[in-house]
């Protein structure tokens, strides 16, 4: 069995290790508009906006894109577990989450008029549900290889330009939900039982927002890796996410 730093398993590391090195560093700007146009009645942050509807258009090109690479690489006739549909429903609530923060960036805002939902982002969390189930036929369905592509390098080349897309979208959907929502809480470290509460509510929360932007890297170690040793080094790369998240606040 390949490891999982072989080209076909270098992907999820690569994915965790860069998404660490922007929640440590470079996510505050995107984080803070987020909030001011979430947060704010009269906040606005157009390049915001564009920015995160470009991201949902990449990432619905660059997922069945990837997910295609990874199932043709997958054992034959091999389900996943059924536990694989919480995260597909918890991938489409992300997206929601970050279509609304989109829209309040034009200042559409959510829960502002009247407590309700201004028409057009109905409309578009509709199309935004629509577009997850869809996603999801690449996921849910039967795996197992397919056809080899005919230009194999052509193929290659384009799956590492859907894990540049998927990437990038993870890193703004953190800060659209997770990195947004957390904005300037006090985790208490001066009292270590309150700091240690709020590690783990922090840890787990994150864990709901980022392995579904991790989908496709979880099919592949899931269905693909076998050693002990791989299994860690995916887990440990996950967990330099986690950390830097938290470490961020």
């Amino acid at each position: 069995m390949p490891s999982l730093f072989s080209s076909r398993r270098f992907g999820g590391v690569a994915f965790d290790l860069i998404c660490a090195a922007y929640f440590w560093r470079l996510a505050a700007p995107v984080t803070e508009a987020a909030d001011v146009a979430s947060r704010d009645p009269e906040g606005r942050a157009v390049w915001l906006g564009v920015l995160l509807l470009l991201a949902i258009a990449l990432e619905t090109w660059a997922l069945p894109v990837k997910l295609r690479q990874v199932r043709r690489r997958l054992v034959p006739g091999r389900r996943l577990p059924a536990g694989a549909i919480y995260l597909l429903l918890l991938h489409i609530v992300v997206a929601i989450l970050v279509l609304f923060v989109a829209m309040g960036a034009f200042g559409w805002k959510v829960g502002t008029e009247g407590g309700g939902m201004p028409w057009p982002v109905g409309i578009l969390t509709v199309v935004m549900v629509l577009r997850g189930l869809a996603l999801g036929a690449f996921l849910l369905g039967s795996a197992g290889p397919k056809a080899a592509p005919l230009n194999e390098t052509r193929a290659r080349a384009k799956e590492r330009a859907a894990d540049l897309g998927l990437t990038i979208y993870a890193c703004l959907a953190y800060s659209a939900t997770w990195g947004m929502m957390v904005r300037g809480v006090d985790m208490a470290s001066h009292n270590p039982i309150h700091y240690g509460l709020n590690l783990v509510a922090s840890g787990l929360t994150f864990l709901a927002i980022f392995l579904p932007l991790r989908i496709p890297y979880l099919v592949e170690e899931w269905a693909s890796v076998e050693r002990p040793w791989d299994w860690l080094i995916a887990l440990g790369s996950i967990g330099v996410a986690m950390a830097s998240a938290i470490a961020s606040l």
